[in-house]
């Protein structure tokens, strides 16, 4: 959208080890403490309070943003969209077929291609609003940088909704295939067996 900036990085280092770093090594340690690393009574409350600190983020931001404005016209950002939903389609391609090379299905699963297809356009608010809060805390286009963030998360929920027809059913023919493959595979073991013996 034309706009850069720069990073001092002698004050972000300990302004993103106090603000991100910290908490999130707290929360994990208090999560781990509480609940013995294992399911617990204090899952249920300890999701509660992660899913409000992360409406809170979110709620803040959005604020931050309608507070100060953007200083971009709706071309800005419908373009900042077309652009996240190219990258998405170009990184799910490169992952699907990444998966495809490295993980061949006789080996694994259909559904850890399906995983992989869905955790490789995953980004997560609650970490990257902080660091660029972090980051950019005296910018006056701050509101500008995390709204790329704001429009990625309910993206992936779009595409997410666009494809996973398209996934589950190449996940139920996959291991439909895999089943055949198997049986014929245990059918020829065993005719080599009756063969020998």
């Amino acid at each position: 959208l034309g706009v850069s900036s720069h990073v001092d990085k002698s004050s972000v280092i300990p302004m993103l080890l106090l603000k991100v770093a910290l908490p999130l090594l707290v929360g994990q340690l208090v999560h781990y403490f509480i609940s013995g690393g294992t399911k617990s009574k204090y899952d249920h409350p300890l999701n509660v309070i992660q899913e409000g600190a992360m409406v809170f983020i979110i709620f803040s931001t959005f604020s931050q943003l309608f507070l100060k404005g953007t200083g971009t016209t709706l071309l800005d950002v419908a373009v900042m969209i077309a652009v996240q939903v190219v990258i998405m389609i170009i990184s799910m391609a490169w992952v699907c077929m990444l998966l495809r090379i490295l993980f061949p299905l006789p080996k694994s699963e259909p559904k850890f291609h399906a995983t992989g297809l869905f955790l490789s356009i995953s980004k997560t608010m609650p970490m990257g609003i902080p660091l660029i809060n972090a980051l950019y805390k005296d910018h006056p286009n701050l509101a500008l940088f995390t709204l790329p963030l704001l429009v990625w998360y309910p993206l992936t929920i779009v595409m997410g909704i666009l494809i996973a027809p398209r996934v589950s059913e190449y996940v139920r023919n996959e291991e439909t295939a895999l089943r055949k493959w198997q049986d014929e595979k245990q059918q020829a073991e065993m005719m080599d067996y009756h063969q020998v013996v």
